[in-house]
Protein backbone atom coordinates (compact mmCIF):
# COMPACT_ATOMS: atom_id res chain seq x y z
CA UNK A 1 0.00 0.00 0.00
CA UNK A 2 2.85 2.36 0.84
CA UNK A 3 4.43 1.67 -2.58
CA UNK A 4 1.15 2.50 -4.35
CA UNK A 5 0.78 5.76 -2.44
CA UNK A 6 4.38 6.74 -3.28
CA UNK A 7 3.64 6.05 -6.97
CA UNK A 8 0.45 8.12 -6.78
CA UNK A 9 2.32 10.99 -5.10
CA UNK A 10 4.99 10.80 -7.80
CA UNK A 11 2.32 11.13 -10.51
CA UNK A 12 0.64 13.96 -8.59
CA UNK A 13 3.96 15.83 -8.41
CA UNK A 14 3.83 16.21 -12.21
CA UNK A 15 0.66 18.32 -11.87
CA UNK A 16 0.27 21.96 -10.94
CA UNK A 17 -2.58 24.47 -10.85
CA UNK A 18 -1.56 26.16 -14.11
CA UNK A 19 -1.42 22.84 -15.96
CA UNK A 20 -4.80 21.80 -14.53
CA UNK A 21 -6.40 25.06 -15.69
CA UNK A 22 -4.86 24.64 -19.15
CA UNK A 23 -6.10 21.06 -19.54
CA UNK A 24 -9.57 22.00 -18.28
CA UNK A 25 -9.67 24.89 -20.73
CA UNK A 26 -8.50 22.77 -23.68
CA UNK A 27 -10.26 19.47 -23.01
CA UNK A 28 -12.81 19.93 -20.24
CA UNK A 29 -13.36 16.68 -18.32
CA UNK A 30 -12.44 14.40 -21.27
CA UNK A 31 -8.74 14.09 -20.36
CA UNK A 32 -9.69 12.69 -16.96
CA UNK A 33 -12.60 10.57 -18.19
CA UNK A 34 -10.44 9.09 -20.97
CA UNK A 35 -7.57 8.46 -18.50
CA UNK A 36 -5.18 10.20 -20.89
CA UNK A 37 -4.08 12.52 -18.07
CA UNK A 38 -5.96 11.60 -14.88
CA UNK A 39 -5.45 13.71 -11.79
CA UNK A 40 -3.65 11.87 -8.96
CA UNK A 41 -3.83 14.69 -6.44
CA UNK A 42 -5.07 13.59 -3.03
CA UNK A 43 -8.19 15.74 -3.45
CA UNK A 44 -9.07 13.97 -6.73
CA UNK A 45 -8.39 10.37 -5.65
CA UNK A 46 -11.98 9.84 -4.55
CA UNK A 47 -12.92 9.98 -8.26
CA UNK A 48 -9.72 8.87 -10.00
CA UNK A 49 -9.14 5.56 -8.21
CA UNK A 50 -12.68 4.12 -8.63
CA UNK A 51 -12.80 5.33 -12.25
CA UNK A 52 -9.36 3.87 -12.98
CA UNK A 53 -10.29 0.51 -11.42
CA UNK A 54 -13.59 0.44 -13.34
CA UNK A 55 -11.86 1.13 -16.68
CA UNK A 56 -9.02 -1.34 -16.13
CA UNK A 57 -11.32 -4.13 -14.94
CA UNK A 58 -13.83 -3.51 -17.76
CA UNK A 59 -11.14 -3.45 -20.46
CA UNK A 60 -9.36 -6.52 -19.04
CA UNK A 61 -12.52 -8.60 -18.63
CA UNK A 62 -13.82 -7.84 -22.12
CA UNK A 63 -10.41 -8.30 -23.75
CA UNK A 64 -10.13 -11.78 -22.21
CA UNK A 65 -13.65 -12.72 -23.32
CA UNK A 66 -13.10 -11.32 -26.81
CA UNK A 67 -9.84 -13.25 -27.11
CA UNK A 68 -11.67 -16.47 -26.21
CA UNK A 69 -14.47 -15.58 -28.65
CA UNK A 70 -11.99 -15.01 -31.49
CA UNK A 71 -10.39 -18.39 -30.78
CA UNK A 72 -13.72 -20.22 -30.65
CA UNK A 73 -15.13 -18.49 -33.73
CA UNK A 74 -12.10 -19.41 -35.84
CA UNK A 75 -11.18 -22.90 -34.64
CA UNK A 76 -14.42 -24.24 -33.19
CA UNK A 77 -17.38 -22.63 -34.96
CA UNK A 78 -15.55 -21.85 -38.23
CA UNK A 79 -17.70 -18.71 -38.47
CA UNK A 80 -15.70 -16.12 -40.40
CA UNK A 81 -18.23 -13.32 -39.84
CA UNK A 82 -18.14 -13.86 -36.09
CA UNK A 83 -14.35 -14.18 -36.22
CA UNK A 84 -14.07 -10.91 -38.16
CA UNK A 85 -16.45 -9.04 -35.84
CA UNK A 86 -14.80 -10.36 -32.65
CA UNK A 87 -11.31 -9.58 -33.97
CA UNK A 88 -12.51 -6.10 -34.88
CA UNK A 89 -13.70 -5.38 -31.35
CA UNK A 90 -10.62 -7.03 -29.84
CA UNK A 91 -8.29 -4.80 -31.87
CA UNK A 92 -10.24 -1.68 -30.89
CA UNK A 93 -10.13 -2.53 -27.18
CA UNK A 94 -6.46 -3.47 -27.39
CA UNK A 95 -5.69 -0.15 -29.11
CA UNK A 96 -7.64 1.75 -26.41
CA UNK A 97 -5.78 -0.09 -23.64
CA UNK A 98 -2.41 0.63 -25.22
CA UNK A 99 -3.28 4.31 -25.64
CA UNK A 100 -4.07 4.58 -21.92
CA UNK A 101 -0.82 2.78 -21.05
CA UNK A 102 1.50 4.82 -23.28
CA UNK A 103 -0.11 8.19 -22.50
CA UNK A 104 0.29 7.55 -18.76
CA UNK A 105 3.78 6.10 -19.25
CA UNK A 106 4.70 9.40 -20.94
CA UNK A 107 2.69 11.46 -18.46
CA UNK A 108 5.58 13.77 -17.63
CA UNK A 109 6.27 14.45 -21.31
CA UNK A 110 2.60 15.13 -21.98
CA UNK A 111 2.46 17.61 -19.10
CA UNK A 112 5.67 19.30 -20.28
CA UNK A 113 4.33 19.67 -23.83
CA UNK A 114 1.13 21.31 -22.64
CA UNK A 115 3.01 23.56 -20.22
CA UNK A 116 5.11 24.86 -23.11
CA UNK A 117 2.11 25.76 -25.27
CA UNK A 118 0.34 27.47 -22.36
CA UNK A 119 2.59 30.51 -22.88
CA UNK A 120 3.97 32.32 -25.92
CA UNK A 121 6.51 30.01 -27.57
CA UNK A 122 8.09 32.81 -29.58
CA UNK A 123 9.79 35.62 -27.65
CA UNK A 124 10.44 38.78 -29.69
CA UNK A 125 12.30 41.79 -28.37
CA UNK A 126 10.27 44.46 -30.15
CA UNK A 127 6.76 43.43 -29.07
CA UNK A 128 4.41 40.52 -28.37
CA UNK A 129 3.56 39.36 -31.90
CA UNK A 130 0.62 37.29 -30.66
CA UNK A 131 -1.23 40.52 -29.83
CA UNK A 132 -0.87 41.88 -33.38
CA UNK A 133 -4.07 42.06 -35.38
CA UNK A 134 -2.95 39.53 -38.01
CA UNK A 135 -1.87 37.00 -35.38
CA UNK A 136 -5.16 37.38 -33.50
CA UNK A 137 -6.95 36.64 -36.78
CA UNK A 138 -4.75 33.56 -37.25
CA UNK A 139 -5.68 32.35 -33.78
CA UNK A 140 -9.38 32.77 -34.52
CA UNK A 141 -9.01 30.81 -37.76
CA UNK A 142 -7.21 28.02 -35.90
CA UNK A 143 -10.01 27.94 -33.32
CA UNK A 144 -12.63 27.61 -36.07
CA UNK A 145 -10.56 24.86 -37.70
CA UNK A 146 -10.33 23.00 -34.39
CA UNK A 147 -14.13 23.13 -34.03
CA UNK A 148 -14.48 21.50 -37.44
CA UNK A 149 -12.10 18.72 -36.51
CA UNK A 150 -13.73 18.22 -33.11
CA UNK A 151 -17.01 17.37 -34.82
CA UNK A 152 -15.39 14.17 -36.08
CA UNK A 153 -14.77 12.59 -32.63
CA UNK A 154 -18.41 13.32 -31.79
CA UNK A 155 -19.41 11.50 -34.95
CA UNK A 156 -17.27 8.55 -33.83
CA UNK A 157 -19.14 8.49 -30.51
CA UNK A 158 -22.46 8.39 -32.37
CA UNK A 159 -21.15 5.54 -34.52
CA UNK A 160 -20.08 3.63 -31.38
CA UNK A 161 -23.59 4.04 -30.02
CA UNK A 162 -25.14 2.89 -33.29
CA UNK A 163 -22.85 -0.16 -33.43
CA UNK A 164 -24.03 -1.13 -29.96
CA UNK A 165 -27.74 -0.29 -30.30
CA UNK A 166 -28.60 -1.29 -33.88
CA UNK A 167 -27.67 -5.02 -33.65
CA UNK A 168 -29.28 -5.42 -30.22
CA UNK A 169 -32.50 -3.67 -31.25
CA UNK A 170 -32.66 -5.88 -34.34
CA UNK A 171 -32.26 -9.00 -32.21
CA UNK A 172 -34.94 -7.83 -29.77
CA UNK A 173 -37.53 -7.20 -32.47
CA UNK A 174 -36.62 -9.92 -34.98
CA UNK A 175 -35.23 -12.49 -32.60
CA UNK A 176 -32.12 -14.64 -32.98
CA UNK A 177 -32.17 -17.85 -34.96
CA UNK A 178 -29.56 -19.51 -32.76
CA UNK A 179 -29.07 -18.18 -29.24
CA UNK A 180 -25.61 -19.76 -28.84
CA UNK A 181 -23.06 -21.09 -31.29
CA UNK A 182 -21.84 -24.66 -30.88
CA UNK A 183 -18.94 -23.37 -28.77
CA UNK A 184 -21.08 -21.27 -26.43
CA UNK A 185 -20.81 -17.74 -27.89
CA UNK A 186 -23.93 -15.75 -26.93
CA UNK A 187 -25.32 -14.26 -30.16
CA UNK A 188 -28.12 -12.38 -28.36
CA UNK A 189 -25.79 -9.78 -26.81
CA UNK A 190 -25.08 -6.51 -28.68
CA UNK A 191 -21.49 -7.74 -29.11
CA UNK A 192 -21.54 -11.54 -29.60
CA UNK A 193 -19.36 -12.81 -26.77
CA UNK A 194 -18.44 -15.99 -24.97
CA UNK A 195 -19.06 -16.19 -21.23
CA UNK A 196 -18.32 -19.08 -18.87
CA UNK A 197 -21.96 -18.94 -17.75
CA UNK A 198 -25.36 -18.52 -19.52
CA UNK A 199 -26.08 -14.88 -20.41
CA UNK A 200 -29.18 -15.02 -22.60
CA UNK A 201 -31.67 -14.13 -19.84
CA UNK A 202 -32.13 -12.95 -16.26
CA UNK A 203 -29.55 -11.20 -14.10
CA UNK A 204 -26.59 -12.67 -16.02
CA UNK A 205 -27.88 -11.15 -19.26
CA UNK A 206 -28.36 -7.76 -17.57
CA UNK A 207 -24.83 -7.82 -16.11
CA UNK A 208 -23.31 -8.87 -19.46
CA UNK A 209 -25.26 -6.07 -21.16
CA UNK A 210 -24.07 -3.49 -18.61
CA UNK A 211 -20.48 -4.69 -19.07
CA UNK A 212 -20.67 -4.14 -22.83
CA UNK A 213 -22.26 -0.70 -22.45
CA UNK A 214 -19.50 0.26 -20.00
CA UNK A 215 -16.66 -0.92 -22.19
CA UNK A 216 -18.05 0.91 -25.25
CA UNK A 217 -18.46 4.13 -23.19
CA UNK A 218 -14.93 3.79 -21.77
CA UNK A 219 -13.49 3.16 -25.24
CA UNK A 220 -15.37 6.17 -26.64
CA UNK A 221 -13.92 8.33 -23.82
CA UNK A 222 -10.39 7.19 -24.68
CA UNK A 223 -10.86 7.79 -28.42
CA UNK A 224 -12.35 11.26 -27.92
CA UNK A 225 -9.65 12.23 -25.38
CA UNK A 226 -6.73 11.16 -27.58
CA UNK A 227 -8.30 12.83 -30.63
CA UNK A 228 -8.76 16.04 -28.64
CA UNK A 229 -5.14 15.87 -27.49
CA UNK A 230 -3.85 15.32 -31.01
CA UNK A 231 -6.08 17.98 -32.55
CA UNK A 232 -5.50 20.78 -30.03
CA UNK A 233 -1.75 20.32 -29.72
CA UNK A 234 -1.13 19.91 -33.47
CA UNK A 235 -3.18 22.97 -34.35
CA UNK A 236 -1.35 25.01 -31.70
CA UNK A 237 1.92 24.01 -33.39
CA UNK A 238 0.42 25.10 -36.71
CA UNK A 239 -0.45 28.49 -35.17
CA UNK A 240 3.13 28.86 -33.95
CA UNK A 241 4.44 28.27 -37.47
CA UNK A 242 2.02 30.87 -38.82
CA UNK A 243 3.19 33.40 -36.21
CA UNK A 244 6.78 32.57 -37.15
CA UNK A 245 5.93 33.22 -40.81
CA UNK A 246 4.36 36.54 -39.81
CA UNK A 247 7.58 37.49 -37.99
CA UNK A 248 9.48 37.00 -41.25
CA UNK A 249 6.91 38.92 -43.32
CA UNK A 250 7.17 41.92 -40.99
CA UNK A 251 10.89 41.68 -40.21
CA UNK A 252 11.95 44.88 -41.98
CA UNK A 253 8.89 46.89 -40.94
CA UNK A 254 9.33 45.95 -37.27
CA UNK A 255 13.07 46.61 -37.47
CA UNK A 256 12.47 50.07 -38.88
CA UNK A 257 9.92 50.79 -36.17
CA UNK A 258 12.41 49.81 -33.45
CA UNK A 259 15.18 51.82 -35.14
CA UNK A 260 13.08 54.98 -35.35
CA UNK A 261 12.01 54.51 -31.76
CA UNK A 262 15.65 54.32 -30.65
CA UNK A 263 16.85 57.04 -33.02
CA UNK A 264 13.90 59.42 -33.58
CA UNK A 265 16.14 62.12 -35.07
CA UNK A 266 17.30 59.79 -37.87
CA UNK A 267 13.89 59.52 -39.60
CA UNK A 268 14.74 61.92 -42.42
CA UNK A 269 18.18 60.39 -43.08
CA UNK A 270 17.15 56.74 -42.65
CA UNK A 271 18.98 54.34 -44.99
CA UNK A 272 18.51 50.59 -45.35
CA UNK A 273 22.28 49.99 -45.03
CA UNK A 274 22.61 51.82 -41.73
CA UNK A 275 24.70 49.58 -39.41
CA UNK A 276 22.45 50.26 -36.41
CA UNK A 277 19.38 49.33 -38.44
CA UNK A 278 21.08 46.16 -39.72
CA UNK A 279 21.98 45.24 -36.14
CA UNK A 280 18.30 45.46 -35.19
CA UNK A 281 17.35 43.36 -38.23
CA UNK A 282 19.85 40.71 -37.14
CA UNK A 283 18.53 40.75 -33.58
CA UNK A 284 14.90 40.24 -34.67
CA UNK A 285 15.93 37.59 -37.20
CA UNK A 286 17.65 35.68 -34.40
CA UNK A 287 14.39 35.83 -32.44
CA UNK A 288 12.68 34.09 -35.36
CA UNK A 289 15.46 31.49 -35.56
CA UNK A 290 15.18 30.77 -31.83
CA UNK A 291 11.40 30.50 -32.21
CA UNK A 292 11.86 27.89 -34.93
CA UNK A 293 14.44 25.94 -32.91
CA UNK A 294 12.02 25.85 -29.97
CA UNK A 295 9.27 24.53 -32.27
CA UNK A 296 11.56 21.80 -33.60
CA UNK A 297 12.39 20.75 -30.06
CA UNK A 298 8.70 20.71 -29.17
CA UNK A 299 7.89 18.56 -32.17
CA UNK A 300 10.65 16.09 -31.30
CA UNK A 301 9.11 15.61 -27.87
CA UNK A 302 5.62 15.49 -29.37
CA UNK A 303 6.68 12.72 -31.75
CA UNK A 304 7.92 10.79 -28.73
CA UNK A 305 4.50 11.14 -27.12
CA UNK A 306 2.28 10.18 -30.07
CA UNK A 307 4.53 7.68 -31.83
CA UNK A 308 3.03 4.49 -30.37
CA UNK A 309 -0.63 5.52 -29.84
CA UNK A 310 -0.96 6.84 -33.40
CA UNK A 311 0.84 3.96 -35.08
CA UNK A 312 -1.35 1.49 -33.18
CA UNK A 313 -4.42 3.44 -34.32
CA UNK A 314 -3.30 3.28 -37.96
CA UNK A 315 -2.37 -0.41 -37.82
CA UNK A 316 -5.59 -1.32 -35.98
CA UNK A 317 -7.67 0.69 -38.44
CA UNK A 318 -5.96 -0.83 -41.47
CA UNK A 319 -6.36 -4.39 -40.16
CA UNK A 320 -9.98 -3.81 -39.15
CA UNK A 321 -10.81 -2.35 -42.57
CA UNK A 322 -9.36 -5.43 -44.26
CA UNK A 323 -11.43 -7.77 -42.09
CA UNK A 324 -14.50 -5.58 -42.52
CA UNK A 325 -14.23 -5.70 -46.30
CA UNK A 326 -14.21 -9.50 -46.22
CA UNK A 327 -17.39 -9.50 -44.14
CA UNK A 328 -19.01 -6.92 -46.42
CA UNK A 329 -18.28 -9.12 -49.44
CA UNK A 330 -19.93 -12.10 -47.72
CA UNK A 331 -22.87 -9.95 -46.58
CA UNK A 332 -23.43 -8.73 -50.15
CA UNK A 333 -23.43 -12.30 -51.42
CA UNK A 334 -25.89 -13.43 -48.73
CA UNK A 335 -28.04 -10.31 -48.92
CA UNK A 336 -27.48 -9.81 -45.17
CA UNK A 337 -28.39 -6.13 -44.67
CA UNK A 338 -27.78 -6.15 -40.91
CA UNK A 339 -24.20 -7.44 -41.20
CA UNK A 340 -23.55 -5.06 -44.09
CA UNK A 341 -24.73 -2.08 -42.03
CA UNK A 342 -22.80 -3.15 -38.92
CA UNK A 343 -19.44 -3.53 -40.67
CA UNK A 344 -20.02 -0.37 -42.71
CA UNK A 345 -20.48 1.61 -39.48
CA UNK A 346 -17.37 0.06 -37.91
CA UNK A 347 -15.28 0.84 -40.97
CA UNK A 348 -16.70 4.37 -41.16
CA UNK A 349 -15.51 5.05 -37.60
CA UNK A 350 -11.99 3.85 -38.40
CA UNK A 351 -11.84 5.77 -41.67
CA UNK A 352 -12.93 8.97 -39.90
CA UNK A 353 -10.25 8.50 -37.23
CA UNK A 354 -7.45 8.00 -39.76
CA UNK A 355 -8.79 10.80 -41.98
CA UNK A 356 -8.79 13.25 -39.05
CA UNK A 357 -5.18 12.45 -38.10
CA UNK A 358 -4.07 12.64 -41.74
CA UNK A 359 -5.83 15.97 -42.38
CA UNK A 360 -4.32 17.56 -39.27
CA UNK A 361 -0.86 16.18 -40.05
CA UNK A 362 -1.14 17.48 -43.62
CA UNK A 363 -2.25 20.88 -42.30
CA UNK A 364 0.84 21.17 -40.06
CA UNK A 365 3.11 20.12 -42.94
CA UNK A 366 1.57 22.77 -45.21
CA UNK A 367 2.27 25.41 -42.54
CA UNK A 368 5.97 24.46 -42.52
CA UNK A 369 6.08 24.58 -46.34
CA UNK A 370 4.56 28.07 -46.28
CA UNK A 371 7.26 29.11 -43.81
CA UNK A 372 9.91 28.02 -46.28
CA UNK A 373 8.29 30.09 -49.05
CA UNK A 374 8.11 33.14 -46.78
CA UNK A 375 11.80 32.77 -46.00
CA UNK A 376 12.65 32.53 -49.72
CA UNK A 377 10.64 35.72 -50.41
CA UNK A 378 12.41 37.78 -47.77
CA UNK A 379 14.45 40.75 -49.04
CA UNK A 380 17.86 39.24 -48.43
CA UNK A 381 19.48 41.81 -50.72
CA UNK A 382 18.63 44.51 -48.16
CA UNK A 383 20.70 42.75 -45.49
CA UNK A 384 24.35 43.10 -44.66
CA UNK A 385 26.74 40.12 -44.91
CA UNK A 386 26.35 38.78 -41.31
CA UNK A 387 22.55 38.84 -41.59
CA UNK A 388 22.70 37.12 -44.97
CA UNK A 389 24.78 34.35 -43.42
CA UNK A 390 22.23 33.91 -40.65
CA UNK A 391 19.43 33.85 -43.20
CA UNK A 392 21.27 31.25 -45.32
CA UNK A 393 21.78 29.01 -42.31
CA UNK A 394 18.09 29.34 -41.48
CA UNK A 395 17.12 28.43 -45.05
CA UNK A 396 19.38 25.39 -44.98
CA UNK A 397 17.77 24.22 -41.75
CA UNK A 398 14.21 24.28 -43.15
CA UNK A 399 14.91 22.79 -46.57
CA UNK A 400 12.71 19.77 -45.78
CA UNK A 401 9.18 20.38 -44.46
CA UNK A 402 8.25 19.05 -41.05
CA UNK A 403 6.06 15.93 -41.26
CA UNK A 404 4.20 14.50 -38.27
CA UNK A 405 5.22 10.86 -37.97
CA UNK A 406 4.43 7.90 -35.73
CA UNK A 407 6.25 4.66 -34.98
CA UNK A 408 9.75 6.20 -35.26
CA UNK A 409 9.02 7.41 -38.80
CA UNK A 410 7.08 4.29 -39.81
CA UNK A 411 3.87 6.21 -40.58
CA UNK A 412 3.66 9.74 -41.99
CA UNK A 413 0.48 11.53 -40.94
CA UNK A 414 -0.35 12.89 -44.37
CA UNK A 415 -3.14 12.53 -46.90
CA UNK A 416 -0.75 10.53 -49.06
CA UNK A 417 -0.60 7.85 -46.34
CA UNK A 418 -4.38 7.89 -45.96
CA UNK A 419 -4.84 7.60 -49.74
CA UNK A 420 -2.43 4.67 -49.86
CA UNK A 421 -4.38 2.83 -47.14
CA UNK A 422 -7.71 3.47 -48.89
CA UNK A 423 -6.34 2.43 -52.29
CA UNK A 424 -4.90 -0.76 -50.81
CA UNK A 425 -8.23 -1.50 -49.12
CA UNK A 426 -10.16 -0.92 -52.35
CA UNK A 427 -7.76 -3.12 -54.34
CA UNK A 428 -8.08 -5.82 -51.69
CA UNK A 429 -11.87 -5.55 -51.83
CA UNK A 430 -11.91 -5.91 -55.64
CA UNK A 431 -9.51 -8.86 -55.55
CA UNK A 432 -11.56 -10.76 -52.97
CA UNK A 433 -14.81 -9.91 -54.73
CA UNK A 434 -13.51 -11.25 -58.04
CA UNK A 435 -12.20 -14.44 -56.45
CA UNK A 436 -15.50 -15.01 -54.65
CA UNK A 437 -17.52 -14.55 -57.84
CA UNK A 438 -15.47 -17.06 -59.86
Amino acid sequence: MAFIMRLIDKCAAMENDDLDRLLDNYYGPMFKLGLVFPSWKRSALVFTIPWFILNVSTFTWNLILLGITVYKAFLCDNDMDLFSLSTHYFLLLLCGSLIIFFMNWNRKLNGLNHTRISVDVGKYKDSRLYSHKDCILMEKQIRVESYRYLCLPLLIVLICGAVLIVPYASKLFRGVGTMYTTCGVDMFLPIPLYHPFPTHEGLNHFLALISQVLVVCCLANVIVAIMLNFTQYSLRVKLEYQVLGYSLDTLFARSKKVYLKNYPNEKASFHIRNPDYQRIVGSLLRDSIVHHQTLVDMMDKYHGLITYPVVFAYLTGSGAIGLGLLSIVRALQKGDTETLLLFSLLMLGEVISMLTMSLIGESVTEATIMLRYKLYDIRWYDMDIPNRRSLLNFQTFITEPLVLTAGKGLVNLTMETFSSIMNSAYSFFNLVNIQQSE
